[in-house]
């Protein structure tokens, strides 16, 4: 196996001592086997061949696990401090994990796998989920604060086969938070990516009424993708929500700039006072805008206008403002 190499740039004393004996040396790298180098911001490479398990078991706090081109199998679990990132085309059988705080996972293409987010300042961004096995699992799912989601594109999996009536028929969700034990989500960015092949697409719910575990949700910029299901030959419609945001009053909720297309309810409110509704395109859908538990049309008409909303069964909610139809 391929030793790992850790790239370690001289001090700033070093770099001017070397200018001052040739004017020409800036940095010197040094490839060391060891991990336990106390030096900081040290580059981990690893190649087709290793595991990118290994690199990020050799990473401390501060370090960069830089995985070359190649295919790999194992999943990806970062560590606290870390950013792991794909050079080049990396395929990865597996999922992702980012139980940690300060971390990242940057430009990976996963098959039949998923993320799992729970930390504080969680970066997840440029990569590809496809394929996983459908029923009863979701793309993602996301705890912590601070956390951003960006660029990235959830696809590949058809309807499952059981697609009953009811709230606890098997589904995929693109992105789906709950609190049933007490977890938190505040300060989430979700942005610039694409969701598609779902059943609810960003499923964002406060499911104890704790009005403390969730504030500050940013949606924008995205594309909800709906297609439509089939199973045993039969059309079984388009996905139930595009965007659900509810089930106690979230403050801070900011959706702006998304494009829905071919979804039953575009974006849902339920149980909420008020919301940021901006800027949105909506097409070909269900319901526009959907409201639940409470939630009344007045929360829409405070924070929406400017969407664009075109050939929907039923625009919905709102019965007022500069929405275009």
């Amino acid at each position: 196996m391929q030793s790992l190499n850790r790239e370690v740039c001289l001090s700033r004393g070093m770099q001017r001592a070397g200018r001052r004996i040739g004017g020409f040396v800036a940095a010197i790298a040094l490839h060391v086997v060891t991990a336990g180098s106390t030096a900081s911001a040290a580059t981990i490479t690893v190649n087709p061949g290793q595991t990118i398990a290994s690199g990020i078991a050799s990473a401390v706090s501060g370090d960069t696990v830089v995985v070359n081109a190649g295919s790999y199998t194992g999943s990806i679990n970062g560590t606290t401090g870390v950013t792991v990132r794909a050079n080049g085309v990396v395929n990865v059988d597996g999922s992702a994990g980012l139980t940690c705080n300060n971390c990242s996972i940057i430009g990976f293409k996963f098959t039949g796998g998923s993320v799992w987010i729970n930390g504080d300042d969680v970066l997840f961004e440029g990569n590809d989920l496809n394929g996983m096995t459908a029923g009863g699992e979701d793309y993602g799912n996301v705890f912590g604060s601070r956390i951003t989601i960006r660029r990235n594109y959830l696809h590949g999996v058809r309807i499952p086969e059981d697609l009953g009536p009811g709230p606890d028929y098997l589904h995929n969700d693109c992105l789906q938070f709950w609190n049933n034990n007490g977890e938190t989500l505040h300060d989430a960015i979700i942005e610039e990516n694409i969701f598609t092949d779902f059943v609810q697409g960003v499923f964002l719910a406060n499911e104890t009424g704790d009005l403390s575990s969730m504030s500050n949700l940013t949606i924008r910029n995205n594309i909800f993708w709906g297609t439509d299901f089939i199973s045993d030959g039969n059309l079984l419609g388009n996905p139930s929500h595009g965007l659900f945001v509810g089930k106690a009053d979230i403050t801070g909720v900011s959706i702006t700039n998304n494009l829905f297309y071919n979804v039953a309810n575009c974006v849902s409110l339920y149980a909420m006072s008020t919301a940021i509704v901006q800027g949105n395109v909506i097409l070909n859908g269900g319901t526009a805008y959907a409201v639940g538990d409470g939630t009344q049309a007045s929360a829409f008409n405070r924070g929406t206008s400017g969407n664009v909303l075109w050939s929907n069964g039923w625009n919905g909610a709102p019965s007022q403002g500069p929405d275009k139809y």
